[in-house]
């Protein structure tokens, strides 16, 4: 699960420059901290089977993390900005996807655990929290600002704005 409220910075930076958020889900934890008329918490006050289709069919791009929901915005193509992503084997399968995984730190000395090793020991389909407890490894979700800047990356690319810093695209590639 997702804490909403590290979402919140990313609406509110899109809702500045006119573009409406709507919150999603069908069961959801508590309902959102704005008075910004351009957030909408659709699943909060509004949800209904056809609007989450719908809405999600019809967006530009979807925000979030490993729910049920991201389906539907795969089956329509619609581009997603994965957060929180865990376990990795749900890596995003379209070519408009982008994505921060949450942060794998080792308890017994804080040290972040690096994507190579999260492959070759393969974590990277670990689902339970159990195991990474007993693996003496803490998860830890994305923060606001770095959500911020995933969403500042996936609006940058869908309108063509987007430079890639020198050897992002090598990175990526590998």
């Amino acid at each position: 699960n997702t804490d909403i409220d590290s979402l919140l910075k990313s609406a509110d930076y899109l809702a500045d420059r006119g573009i409406y958020t709507v919150r999603m889900g069908q069961v959801v934890e508590k309902p959102l901290r704005t008075s910004n008329p351009k957030i909408i918490d659709y699943a909060t006050f509004h949800r209904t089977d056809f609007g989450d289709v719908y809405l999600v069919a019809k967006c530009s791009f979807f925000l979030g993390c490993t729910s049920g929901i991201i389906t539907v915005a795969q089956i329509f193509n619609v581009p997603i900005a994965w957060t929180n992503l865990i376990p990795l084997w749900h890596l995003p399968l379209g070519n408009r996807d982008i994505f921060i995984p949450k942060t794998l730190v080792r308890t017994e000395d804080s040290q972040q655990i690096r994507f190579p090793e999260i492959m070759e020991s393969g974590m990277y389909e670990w689902y339970e929290s159990s195991w990474y407890e007993e693996a003496g490894i803490s998860v830890v979700e994305n923060s606001s600002d770095e959500i911020l800047e995933l969403t500042k990356e996936m609006l940058g690319r869908l309108y063509g704005l987007w430079d890639s810093c020198s050897g992002d695209e090598e990175i990526q590639n590998q």
